[in-house]
């Protein structure tokens, strides 16, 4: 024990000379049961306690309310991307897509053009027309085929057996013409 006469020399209000003070700054010289019932009479009266827990009773929700509002919006915006990502991949498909059939449309727009100057009576000829056409045998997997009137087939390119001949009008697309065709038609390509 540290007397305090002693270091300071002279003695503390209401210490007794002679007797040592204790300075209380340790634990080890507190009472108990007094700092027992300081404690839990003394931090819910105190003002700084009671601001304390106001604001922690204000901020909280709003924090809680502007993450959970934070969170919402992210979820929202990434689902947005996410959309506007997929849009633009199918409209890059449809895009090369439609292209990819544009092409073969117009090879064979401009094999019917060059169609029109071979007599449709003369099978053989327009035998000969279909296997000319190399660039439009690479485009079209399924072959070409020239049809009469009765939808019966008078040209293929290439051959396959049974097909020459064969009566395909139960095929619809031959029952009827194209949608917005205007000019006349003496030929219909197909498989």
């Amino acid at each position: 024990m540290i007397r305090i006469e002693q270091r300071f020399g002279r003695t503390p209000t209401g210490a007794a000379p002679g007797r040592p003070v204790t300075s209380g700054c340790f634990p080890e010289h507190r009472n108990p049961k007094r700092n027992a019932d300081q404690m839990s009479s003394l931090p819910w009266r105190s003002l700084q306690v009671r601001v304390t827990l106001v604001t922690l009773a204000i901020f909280l929700p709003g924090i809680w309310s502007l993450a959970d509002y934070a969170s919402r919006t992210l979820r929202e915006d990434m689902q947005k991307l996410r959309g506007e990502r997929q849009f633009s991949t199918a409209s890059l498909l449809a895009a090369e897509l439609n292209a990819f059939f544009a092409g073969r449309v117009n090879a064979l727009e401009a094999a019917a053009g060059e169609l029109a100057t071979v007599n449709p009576g003369d099978t053989a000829s327009l035998q000969r027309f279909l296997e000319m056409r190399n660039s439009l045998h690479s485009r079209l997997n399924g072959g070409l085929m020239i049809f009469d009137a009765n939808s019966a087939a008078i040209a293929e390119v290439p051959s396959v057996v049974g097909r020459l001949g064969a009566n395909f009008k139960a095929r619809d697309y031959l029952n009827s013409p194209p949608r917005n065709w205007t000019r006349p038609q003496q030929a219909v390509f197909g498989h």
